[in-house]
């Protein structure tokens, strides 16, 4: 009987360590990130959404059109969207996720990571998962935020909060991309739109129209907008 008590005396002291140690932890976390948070905006970066999980920190500024992550690697890293052409989710080496890279003209080349996910079977557990953001940028093109680095049973609470922190990024990565695209189709046909009266500013000048055929043109093209 003794031996049973002593037994249960072991087990709820060791219960009560690792939760004063796991508060304790949790609380050293919030005081990073809330150190975190004050530090960008001091800068004057306006947080209006936030994804974490762990030490990685994901921000975005809609009205600057920013975002920032913070993580052991990546310490307060703003980038502008303007600069944003992709993301992949990868689980040990495979694509299971993301929004394919940007390519000229700004049409995304997207649904691989999908089909790649779709298609792989789900494993029992992981060594690695971890998302990269494309940068339209020489010098910096890739950033690597490095959910979970050890082995994981995809069965475990850890694991779900990693997809669930991987899934809000990429959907912000997404529509951060598609904005960039309609941004860059809506610019193309600003650019288009000059051009035209240019032209027809220049036939006019060259005597090929006249001034009712150039007003004729001009309001076509103006409604054609």
């Amino acid at each position: 009987m003794g031996n049973v008590l002593f037994f249960l005396l072991v087990v709820i002291a060791i219960i009560i360590v690792v939760t004063i140690q796991s508060s304790n932890n949790m609380k050293i976390a919030n005081q990073k990130r809330d150190n975190i948070k004050k530090e960008l905006e001091s800068d004057g970066f306006n947080i209006d959404t936030e994804y974490w999980n762990g030490d990685i920190l994901f921000l975005v500024d809609s009205s600057r059109e920013m975002i920032a992550v913070s993580d052991n690697c990546l310490k307060n890293k703003m980038v502008p969207f303007s600069e944003i052409i992709g993301c992949e989710i990868i689980e040990d080496s495979r694509i299971t996720g993301g929004v394919g890279r940007a390519v000229v003209g700004g049409v995304l080349a997207g649904g691989v990571g999908a089909v790649v996910g779709a298609t792989t079977a789900r494993s029992e557990s992981i060594i690695s998962y971890e998302i990269v953001i494309y940068r339209e940028n020489i010098d910096d093109p890739r950033m690597v935020l490095q959910i979970l680095k050890s082995k994981t049973k995809t069965s475990s609470y850890i694991y779900d909060n990693a997809v669930k922190f991987a899934n809000n990024v990429n959907a912000t990565i997404k529509a951060i991309t598609s904005k960039n695209s309609k941004s860059q189709t809506n610019n193309n046909a600003a650019i288009g739109f000059k051009d035209r009266l240019i032209q027809l500013e220049d036939l006019k000048k060259s005597g090929l129209i006249n001034s009712d055929e150039y007003e004729q043109k001009r309001n076509e093209i103006i409604e054609s907008v």
